[in-house]
């Protein structure tokens, strides 16, 4: 036989096969639908590899697909036996992991046979067959081979027994159609062991794929002509256990006649004989005879209904289907009721809704925890909303006052009017057994039903307020009990694992936001005093600093008398000192000011020249005494600006101040640039420059660069003090500059537009102050 003939004829066969085992799917609720597609799929699947190993023209690929088609070769006998299982009526029901069992070993075979180049256990050799036109291959099959072939032939041999069985208990109309089943399991074997013996076919190929193809056909026309797979004996019998659905029928009379066991199990009915016997009887016991009563009426239409019963785990859901059945005249004769379990799917669905439960109690936690800012509100906040949430009746927190021995209890909440213990301290033996729950390292579940619960004085407080659980859950922080979260519901109820970690979670969420908001409060105490002290401090070193400088002008003027020359050059160092350290007392005040949020700024229109000369004038001695040219540009006219004069000149005198302090040698300029609807001034300098990640450090508090080891005085306030005040103007400010090439400080403020037919007034500047 040619390779195109070869092919052509094997894979005619592939798909033959499939077309079959595609009917058989088509019919997979039928008893042997299922395994007579895996049959016929197993020999489609080993007759495509089969075709394909011829096809190929290396060796590599003959030996790949070769080796392949034992995925379907070692399924073909297991399916077999499941056949004859099934057909012979000994069909395992609930024993599903007894048929898993029977794939196990093919499975280990099949992966055995494809990873053979690792091992040669399955076959020892394979060589090129030269006495064909194609690429065929020579085995010599090894040990695992045979111990597969002696598992596929006790599938085989077992099928065999249960088939010649059923042909011995056949009934004379059916013992034809089992007598064809068991020739159809017979020719693939039987010629399969000739082929194993060393017997060769007329076209040297081994017969069995052949012969299984006509073993699968013949069953396939026994399947349409005689309709072997729901064999009429059997048929009432075996759909019903087959069902994976419970399935109950009733006469007229609401007597049983037909039930399955799923039926049975579903609706946990008594063992014995259920038929003949009224349903409504055999439920007496059942959890679900209220629901079943009301549907199995008289006359009863079509309807549907699920059953619920159980929590969690033990949670059993059951889809109830209820049809009548009428005879052709319309009469009814009785009722169909159809049962499915959807407990896995109940459980699933709740599951999820529990756990959404739980993300959105927690969500709504921690946005409860987020907005408060004072550690009670936080508190009585994050109980109002467990409350809200639905899962509990009272939620009660309690927080262990620092001499101990007492629970100051900061929020009690609850979904009723009633008696409330929030702002109350708690002592006492009461207190005593709380404090011991608390100081415990797991959660606490109080149940009025559990006598000794009952007799201690927190069971009778949990009897007064009318709860009838509590779950205790201490707050602790690193070892160490802050508090204690008591969930209380006024019905008896069961916690869950899942449950108790939701309470926990909430009360970690508690203690890490209580502590937050502790330490929040410390530290916006601290900043009060820190700030109070620092406003204080500055106006009590100001006060006699301001005397010190008026009495030192008076000295240098002369109003006490003429000074010699020896006394004043000191009293000149003495001012400038002092000037300086009440630049620095007023930075600092100012500084205070703002973190209390305190220092206001009044806007009104400002000339900018009068403000920049005026800053020129006062610093230009500093600026000689340092050899320095200070220097303005200044256009003879500029726009108005939206500030305020003193502030303006406070901003640019520290911009100035800081270009004398940082240039050694060369210019300082100031030169402003109107634009549009704003006006820059820049300040430019000669000095050191600033580094690039520098640049935005100089302007936060008390941040001093480090220069090459070199100290500049000066507390680190100006510019910050500088931006504030540019942003409290509605401007900004900003610095370029590069390290040795000086730098260029600029503030941007917003300008003032007047009408342009006039010039400004008194008015017309104070009317424009009053409209903004």
């Amino acid at each position: 036989m040619g390779a195109l003939s070869f092919v052509a004829f094997y894979l005619t066969l592939a798909v033959i096969a499939g077309l079959i085992a595609a009917y058989a799917w088509r019919r997979r609720y039928y008893r042997s639908g299922r395994p007579f597609t895996l049959l016929m799929g197993a020999i489609s699947f080993w007759c495509a590899c089969h075709a394909m190993a011829a096809a190929e023209p290396s060796f590599a690929g003959t030996l790949f697909w070769s080796l392949l088609q034992y995925a379907g070769i070692v399924t073909i006998m297991p399916a077999w036996l499941l056949i004859a299982i099934s057909y012979s009526g000994q069909w395992w029901r609930g024993r599903r992991r007894v048929q898993i069992g029977i794939f196990i070993p093919p499975a280990l075979f099949c992966i055995l046979a494809l990873t053979n180049e690792l091992h040669h256990f399955f076959l020892i050799d394979t060589l090129p067959d030269t006495s064909r036109s194609f690429m065929w291959l020579k085995v010599i099959r090894g040990p695992l081979f045979w111990v597969h072939s002696a598992y596929a032939y006790s599938c085989f041999v077992a099928g065999i027994i249960l088939l010649a069985r059923a042909v011995f208990l056949a009934a004379p109309i059916d013992r034809r159609h089992a007598w064809m089943m068991l020739i159809a399991a017979l020719i693939p074997a039987l010629g399969n062991l000739a082929y194993l013996a060393g017997a060769q076919s007329p076209w040297n190929d081994d017969p069995t794929p052949i012969l299984l193809f006509i073993g699968g056909a013949l069953s396939f026309y026994a399947t349409i002509h005689f309709r072997v797979i729901d064999l009429a004996p059997l048929v009432e019998r075996e759909v019903l256990a087959a069902l994976p659905d419970g399935m109950v029928v009733m006469n007229r009379q609401g007597l049983v006649s037909e039930i399955n066991a799923e039926a049975v199990e579903l609706l946990r009915l008594p063992p014995g004989q259920q038929i003949g016997r009224p349903l409504l009887s055999l439920l007496a016991h059942s959890p679900h005879m209220a629901d079943l009563q009301a549907m199995v009426a008289d006359e009863p239409g079509p309807s549907a209904q699920q059953l619920v019963a159980g929590e969690g785990d033990q949670l059993q859901a059951i889809d109830l289907r209820l049809r009548p059945l009428h005879a052709a005249n319309g009469v009814r004769v009785g009722t169909l009721l159809l049962l499915r379990d959807v407990s896995e799917r109940a459980r699933v669905e709740q599951a999820r809704a529990s756990h959404l439960a739980e993300l959105s109690l927690i969500n709504q936690v921690a946005r409860a925890a987020n907005t408060a800012a004072e550690t009670e509100r936080l508190i009585r906040a994050i109980a109002e909303t467990i409350v809200r949430a639905g899962q509990w009746d009272r939620v009660t927190v309690g927080m262990a006052r620092v001499d101990g021995g007492q629970l100051d209890i900061v929020a009690d909440y609850r979904d009723e009017a009633g008696e409330s213990y929030e702002g109350n301290l708690i002592s006492g033996r009461v207190g005593a057994d709380l404090l011991a729950l608390m100081a415990a390292d797991h959660s606490s579940l109080l149940a009025l039903n559990d006598p000794e619960v009952a007799r201690s004085l927190v069971g009778q407080m949990m009897e007064r307020l009318g709860l009838r659980s509590i779950l205790v859950v201490p707050l602790v922080l690193h070892s160490t009990p802050l508090g204690v979260l008591v969930l209380g519901s006024s019905a008896p109820r069961a916690i869950s694992p899942a449950m108790t970690h939701l309470a926990e979670t909430i009360g970690e969420l508690i203690t890490d936001a209580t502590v937050r908001t502790r330490l929040y409060e410390e530290v916006r105490a601290a900043d009060q005093l820190k700030s109070s002290f620092l406003a204080t401090i500055s106006h009590e070193l100001r006060t006699p600093l301001t005397s010190i400088i008026g009495y030192n002008e008076m000295l240098q003027r002369g109003l006490y008398g003429p000074l010699g020359d020896r006394v004043a050059e000191p009293l000149g160092y003495m001012r400038e000192a002092s000037n300086t350290l009440l630049r620095l007392i007023t930075d600092i005040l100012d500084f205070s000011r703002m973190e209390a949020g305190q220092l206001k700024v009044d806007l009104s229109p400002v000339e900018p020249l009068r403000a920049i000369k005026s800053v020129i004038g006062q610093l230009q001695p500093q600026a000689r005494e340092h050899e320095l040219e200070l220097r303005a540009d200044l256009p003879d006219q500029l726009p108005l600006v939206y500030a305020n004069s003193s502030r303006l000149e406070q901003v640019l005198t520290n911009l100035i101040t800081n270009a004398i302090k940082f240039t050694e040698t060369g210019t300082i300029s100031v030169s402003p640039q109107p634009s549009e609807d704003r006006l820059r001034i820049y300040v430019r300098d000669t000095g050191i420059g600033i580094a690039a990640e520098d640049q935005e450090a100089i302007f936060q508090e008390f941040r001093r660069i480090n220069h090459g080891g070199r100290h500049y005085s000066g507390a680190g306030l100006g510019l910050a003090i500088s931006r504030r005040l540019t942003a409290l103007m509605g401007g900004e400010i900003g610095v370029e500059s590069a390290l040795g090439s000086g730098s260029t400080f600029f503030i941007d403020l917003p300008i003032i537009t007047l009408s342009t037919e006039s010039p400004p007034t008194v008015m017309s500047l104070a009317s424009h102050e009053v409209g903004s």
